[in-house]
């Protein structure tokens, strides 16, 4: 899955001290939890999604201690935001 402002892949994070977790634009929230949500993985949404240099607003997703990294990574990178791809943008009439 391609994050809708930087074009590159939403991946898991593991830096830092408080655990694994994803930082998703706050427009794919909704996705990235279906797909969690989907896979059977428990998580968090933190309470206040935060916006730094005037980028858009991000949310982040806390996992769980133990949560099925890779696992998780896999279900990231096989799905595609309908949004980003050519045949969605045509499907909803748009054309690039």
């Amino acid at each position: 899955m391609t994050d809708s402002f930087t074009n590159e892949p939403i991946s898991v994070s593991t830096s830092g001290n408080s655990g694994p977790y994803i930082a998703v634009q706050l427009d794919q929230l909704a996705l990235v939890r279906r797909i969690l949500d989907e896979a059977g993985q428990r998580y968090y949404v933190e309470e206040y999604a935060i916006s730094l240099d005037e980028r858009p607003v991000t949310a982040v997703i806390d996992l769980e201690v133990d949560a099925d990294i890779e696992g998780i990574q896999r279900c990231l990178d096989r799905t595609e935001d309908p949004r980003m791809s050519r045949e969605g943008s045509r499907r909803n009439g748009h054309h690039g």
